[in-house]
């Protein structure tokens, strides 16, 4: 199973979640037993159950359009695992005789249309969402250290800076003590914080001075392409479940009536060298109704270490 595939049953998954009547359990990636042979597990890209009653949703993400041959496969699947109902999900549509069969059988097809930029101007519903972050330069830190009777060598250190993300955890208090008062325009501030739980051999961080120029930037994130989920025969403007796709890493918003949930994997979010996320913002044009949000990769911290002047100041404990 691709990551493609993973990630496009999730999205099925999440909508599901959205539009299921009140007490229904929606799972995505569910193993069910064969009830011919109950010790084989049988996997299931997303299943729904209430009150008893089973639905299985198969979903394929092909650059084909599928044919009968898939949908033959799925009435001998509802069949063999005793289902009350089967949904077939497709990116790519389904072929004529495809939903022939399926009304013939049962299946009820689903796929996705794209919305025009004219279609989303008039379905009114897209948010606004709105990216902040903290633009480092000239960064100095100075660490104050107090252990053994002698400081720890400089290999060292910077190797448990790595590890430990000390840097990562002053940069995150400077942008949060700043957040409401750095301009724009690059600003030089000072940063004194106490750091626990650090330590570089048997010296442990007590404080850490950080001078930088810093600047917060706030910008709009366009939203590329909307597309809808219902029936095939479906006009897309007339569908109840939109997927709004941006640009900001892989971000989803699904909305169904007024309900809405967020996907957002960060993980390859593209900024500035020595910048630091700081959040994203939402905004709806009228109330919504959130019922999940879900970050599934934080951004990376992309401030290197390369290019930070260090000083260090010990203190042998010893002293008095």
């Amino acid at each position: 199973m691709t990551t493609a595939s993973d990630n496009f049953e999730k999205r099925i998954q999440r909508i599901h979640d959205l539009i299921e009547q009140p007490n229904s359990e929606v799972i995505w990636n569910d193993r069910i037993p064969d009830p011919d042979t109950p010790s084989q597990q049988r996997q299931i890209d997303v299943s729904i159950r209430r009150g008893g009653k089973l639905t299985l949703v198969e979903c394929r993400i092909h650059q084909a359009v599928q044919d009968v041959k898939w949908i033959e496969e799925l009435i001998g699947r509802r069949v063999s695992l005793n289902a009350d109902a089967v949904i077939a999900v497709s990116n790519s549509g389904f072929t004529k005789n495809a939903r022939a069969k399926a009304k013939a059988f049962g299946i009820i097809l689903r796929d996705f249309q794209s919305l025009t930029a004219e279609e989303i101007m008039s379905w009114g519903e897209a948010a606004d969402i709105a990216l902040t972050y903290f633009e480092y330069r000239e960064i100095s830190i100075r660490l104050g250290l107090a252990g053994g009777a002698t400081p720890p060598p400089d290999d060292l250190i910077l190797e448990q800076l790595e590890k430990s993300g000390l840097l990562f955890k002053v940069i995150q208090e400077a942008s949060d003590r700043f957040d409401q008062e750095v301009v724009p325009e690059f600003r030089k501030f000072h940063l004194t914080c106490r750091i626990s739980e650090v330590s570089f051999g048997d010296a442990d961080v007590e404080q850490v001075w950080m001078t930088a120029e810093v600047r917060r930037v706030t910008q709009e994130v366009a939203t590329p392409s909307v597309v809808a989920y219902d029936a095939p025969e479906t006009n897309a403007v007339d569908r109840g479940t939109v997927v709004q796709q941006l640009e900001l890493g892989d971000f989803e918003i699904t909305h169904a009536s007024d309900n809405i949930c967020i996907a957002a994997d960060l993980g390859d979010i593209a900024l500035p060298s020595n910048s630091f996320f700081y959040c994203f913002a939402v905004r709806f044009k009228k109330a919504k109704n959130l019922l999940s949000m879900e970050v599934i990769r934080p951004p990376p911290f992309r401030i290197s270490l390369r290019g930070v002047k260090m000083q260090i100041a010990f203190r042998d404990k010893s002293e008095k």
